[in-house]
């Protein structure tokens, strides 16, 4: 059950331009915790206002009620994937959390050398990928230690729920602004000016990525495991026992001596018998 506790002690503000009543706030918070997990407390009332406020405004609407009413009576589900996009936190950048990516290049770059003939194939995956800086990142990573790709199975998988943020990615055209926090020499070998302001990801790094739409609380298709598993700043939206459930599935979907790698802040409480510690915010697949 959603915790909605402490509604009753909202504070009252100043008039809205749409009135938005504690009782349309739980439903949407049942709603979005019900579809993705994402649970919504008391203290994301202004967040899910400014958030949705824009939503009603551009469909005419009057209210949050008359929203919720729309939601309840569109048979397609278009306006519920709608409230998922806008619900979902879409914060990335290049290269985030960059001792994480460096510690992958220093385990890539030592299965090039141990590995018999070389890495041949490579399976990744990026859980919750946003608009793609992050597999991006993994993927010139890849292509720095390994060199040409095209002879390799080398694949990054990156999956999101959000579908505009899936759209971006695919696209892989980059404002001067988002990739301000590329190093140097990724920027200069791994993308090129495509428009005024606006930069595309090499074709031989692009190739290597794979975007699908995935909701983590759903079924998941992938039969085969990973050597790497990036899912950075995606629990803490979690309740404790669905963040737990996750980390589980993920480990399972490990390769033996694969690596988890999680958000900085995101801490795992208990022990754990599948993974181990491995750096910071990092886990890695003990052999069974």
């Amino acid at each position: 059950m959603l915790n909605t506790g402490g509604l009753a002690t909202m504070p009252r503000k100043q008039r809205k331009e749409f009135d938005f009543s504690r009782k349309d706030f739980n439903f949407l918070a049942e709603l979005v915790s019900g579809q993705t997990g994402i649970v919504l407390k008391a203290t994301k009332y202004e967040m899910v206002y400014s958030r949705l406020a824009r939503r009603i405004r551009q469909l005419g609407l009057k209210s949050f009620k008359n929203y919720v009413e729309l939601i309840r009576e569109d048979p397609s589900g278009a306006e519920l994937h709608a409230l998922v996009d806008a619900m979902t936190t879409n914060l990335t950048k290049f290269f985030r959390e960059s001792y994480q990516l460096k510690d992958f290049g220093c385990r890539l770059r030592e299965m090039e050398k141990t590995q018999r003939g070389g890495v041949k194939k490579l399976r990744v995956w990026s859980a919750g990928c946003s608009s793609g800086q992050e597999p991006y990142s993994i993927a010139m990573i890849a292509a720095s230690v390994l060199g040409d790709c095209s002879s390799r199975d080398i694949l990054v998988l990156a999956t999101d729920i959000d579908r505009n943020m899936l759209q971006k990615g695919r696209s892989g055209v980059y404002t001067s602004a988002e990739v301000s926090s590329l190093p140097e020499k990724f920027a200069d070998k791994y993308i090129r000016d495509c428009a005024e302001g606006h930069y595309e990801i090499d074709p031989a790094v692009k190739q290597l990525v794979r975007f699908k739409q995935l909701n983590l609380l759903h079924d998941w298709p992938m039969q085969n495991g990973f050597d790497f598993i990036f899912c950075r700043n995606v629990l803490i939206y979690f309740d404790a026992e669905t963040k737990d459930s996750l980390v589980d599935q993920f480990s399972g979907k490990l390769n033996p001596g694969g690596m988890l790698y999680l958000g900085h802040s995101e801490a795992l409480i208990g022990d754990r018998q599948a993974i181990a510690p491995s750096g910071r915010a990092s886990f890695r697949k003990v052999a069974s």
